[in-house]
This record gives C-alpha cells, structure tokens and sequence, in this order.
C-alpha cells in the first residue's frame, strides 16, 4: 500500500465524501483501490474479529502464536474487507478462476507415468479469493502496516463517540420510562 501522509482533517474530510482513494494495493496484477472505511465496514471488521481465537498475553509469544495461527485465517478476510469495503462484500461478487489439478493414478504409479494435468475453472467468491491471495502473498509486515493505516484513518474515535453516546442516550431513556414511585 502506498504510504498515507498526515493531512489536515479538511483534506481527510473531502477525500471521504468524494471518495478518493487512500492507496492501492496491486496482487497477481491486480490494483485494488483501497477507500476510507465506512461504518458498515468497522462493523463488518468487528463481527469478523469475533471469530479470531483469544490470544494469551503471558507465556512464550512464539508458541501462543503456533497454538493459534491455525484459527486465524480470518485475518485474510479482515484485511480484504477493509481494502474492498462492506458495500462491495455485500456485493457478493464471483470471480473465475482457473486451476491446474494433478492426480496420479495406481496404474500411472506402477508405469512410472507424469501425473495427469487437469484444468479446472471454477467461481469463488472474491471477497474469499482476494483474502487467500492476501495470506500466501503478502508478509505479516505489510498486513499488519496496511491494517494500520487503514484503521488510523476510520476514524474509529468518532464511531466509538457515536455508539458510545447513543448507548447513553437509550440508559437515559430506559430510566425515564421506569419512572419513581409515589408516597401516595
């Protein structure tokens, strides 16, 4: 991803309403256009890392880090749906692809025969596609610096004030509608 600059809260304002890209991420020659993260796609984001396996902080990180790898294949996707953004996953977009599969037979295997080639085509979903391709091709490194940046310009404070006030606001309204009990 391209670096992301410090810019001015008027410069990030507008490019979030014209919708300007923050970068762009290219994998297997493709260029994916990476947007500023709307609500829908912290929310999305959010549900995902429900699904990441807890991580014990005490102990030998090398070991906490091989006992939960295994489960946390899920970061592919967290990745992918903050570069493609909610509205496009929820697009449900497929994408073809083509994929050469071998067999080797027991009558191949007693004639000492190559493996038979097959193509195979076959549609995935690219929300799926695009998480896999992040996993096998891109270091830890540069998964951890794209979610970064990414996440420092969600302007995350600003949701968290939003659902924070709101959830005061229906605390407020609960305790109104229970009303006080009169001596009478």
């Amino acid at each position: 991803m391209e670096n992301v600059t410090a810019k001015t809260i008027e410069t990030k304002v507008a490019e979030a309403i014209l919708q300007q890209p923050m970068g762009v991420v290219t994998l297997r020659g493709i260029k994916y256009t990476i947007c500023h993260p709307s609500p829908a796609t912290l929310i999305m984001v959010s549900q995902l890392c429900a699904d990441l396996p807890p991580i014990n902080g005490k102990g030998n990180v090398l070991t906490e880090i091989l006992r939960t790898a295994k489960d946390s294949a899920v970061i592919g996707k967290i990745i992918a749906t903050l570069i493609l953004g909610a509205k496009r996953v929820k697009e449900n977009k497929m994408i073809e692809i083509t994929r050469t599969r071998s067999s080797r037979s027991l009558w191949r295997r007693f004639f000492g025969l190559p493996d038979k080639q097959t193509v195979v085509t076959e549609k995935v979903a690219e929300i799926d596609y695009f998480a896999e391709m992040l996993l096998e091709e891109i270091s830890p490194a540069k998964m951890n610096e794209i979610a970064l940046d990414l996440f420092a310009y969600s302007e995350i404070a600003d949701f968290f004030a939003l659902t924070t006030s709101l959830s005061v606001a229906n605390l407020l309204k609960r305790t109104k509608e229970v009303g006080i009990a009169s001596g009478d």
